[in-house]
């Protein structure tokens, strides 16, 4: 079950719509805009990465977060990270981070500027989910079809398991000795690329 049918059926009721209702001042628009217009590569469309999240066995690797990068710009999108510092992978890629250390409401309208969204399970992914963006969600040890069900624009690429779960939610107990552990040492450079090319081809530019 989903964590919002688990806790509205705790509180004796079942849930059946399922809207974030995330809504923007023209304030919190124009300084978002602001702040991707000044990140961002001229006016190719843009792509808001998060590949990294509160917990480092969720994060991509350096490799895997390269190749995304690559694989964007000769697509031609522009490519900002979005996240409360920067992010060392994409410093070392050039890629710019917007920084939205206790600005939560900034960080949320940055995400409502992208065209697509990339991330790891993570805030990002959420965030874009209730706000119907384009968004491809990687995982690993957690379910993202589980996790990502009640949102319409969402694909979902689900790190391989040798024990053929579909997210066991429980990394520090994997029986397989290795790091990073197979769910996340497993997604490939083919994978991603599928990935992405479904992203876009589901959800076209010329559709926005």
């Amino acid at each position: 079950p989903h964590r919002t049918n688990i806790w509205s059926n705790h509180c004796g009721f079942n849930c059946s719509q399922y809207n974030m209702h995330i809504k923007f001042t023209d304030s919190e628009i124009s300084e978002a805009k602001k702040v991707v217009s000044t990140l961002k590569d001229g006016d190719k469309p843009l792509v808001v990465f998060c590949p990294v999240s509160a917990m480092k066995n969720k994060n991509l690797l350096s490799n895997q977060t390269s190749f995304i990068v690559g694989y964007l710009k000769e697509l031609g999108f522009s490519i900002i990270g979005l996240h409360h510092h920067s992010i060392e992978d994409l410093t070392k890629l050039n890629v710019p981070t917007a920084e939205t250390a206790n600005r939560t409401r900034l960080w949320m309208a940055i995400l409502n500027e992208a065209d697509y969204v990339i991330a790891v399970d993570t805030a990002a992914f959420h965030c874009a989910g209730g706000l119907k963006k384009p968004t491809l969600g990687v995982f690993s040890f957690v379910n993202g079809l589980v996790y990502g069900k009640y949102y319409p624009n969402i694909e979902i690429l689900q790190g391989p398991c040798p024990l053929s779960y579909q997210g066991c939610y429980n990394w520090s107990l994997c029986p397989v000795d290795s790091s990073p552990k197979p769910c996340i040492l497993g997604i490939t450079e083919d994978m991603l690329k599928e990935s992405i090319n479904k992203l876009l081809e589901r959800f076209p530019l010329s559709d926005k």
